[in-house]
């Protein structure tokens, strides 16, 4: 992990500590010398201190005064390289028409991210018109409500799964040869 810093001015700096923090949790520190001459730009390489992931969840609970739950609410986050386990949201759902953050940490890097599963803990339902997933602050992630409804609706500890979809996010190249294959 890295920053680019640039002096744009005619001051030289002169670091002798850095810290890099995103959304206030410490990722990364820098310890030594570092002159930045005039005009001039730098990469620093940072140590990083922790080995936690933030995986971030917003749930969007509807206007409906039954939108809103006592039960615990527990969310899994998978990716191309692992998930995490299920955990445990610690937050209050119990309003409506408001935004509940849910933030989990994690040892496991899921790599590019897929799918987040939600659940239910018991009978009382939740209803949510929206659901946002950052991982490590970026949005990766935002799930509404299918078109015609007016939520999404988890009931009776019933999980559900939700996964990006899978469009090419590249365009895709097909070179042909001017030679044809022969035909096994």
């Amino acid at each position: 992990m890295g920053v680019r810093i640039r002096n744009s001015g005619t001051d030289a700096w002169t670091f002798v500590k850095m810290e890099v923090r995103i959304e206030g949790v410490l990722w990364g520190t820098w310890q030594g010398t570092q002159k930045i001459s005039d005009l001039s730009a730098s990469a620093i390489e940072f140590t990083r201190t922790v080995s936690a992931y933030q995986y971030r969840i917003t749930y969007s609970i509807w206007s409906n005064a039954n939108a809103r739950t006592t039960d615990a609410q527990y969310a899994k986050i998978s990716g191309t390289k692992g998930e995490t386990v299920e955990k445990q949201c610690e937050a209050n759902f119990n309003v409506i028409n408001q935004d509940v953050t849910c933030i989990l940490f994690s040892d496991v890097d899921i790599g590019y991210y897929r799918c987040v599963t939600l659940r239910t803990g018991g009978s009382d339902g939740i209803d949510l018109t929206q659901i946002a997933v950052r991982v490590n602050g970026t949005l990766v992630h935002t799930i509404v409500k299918p078109e015609g409804t007016n939520f999404i609706g988890l009931d009776n500890s019933e999980s559900k799964n939700f996964c990006k979809d899978r469009k090419l996010t590249k365009p895709l190249y097909i070179e042909f040869s001017k030679n044809p294959v022969s035909q096994f």
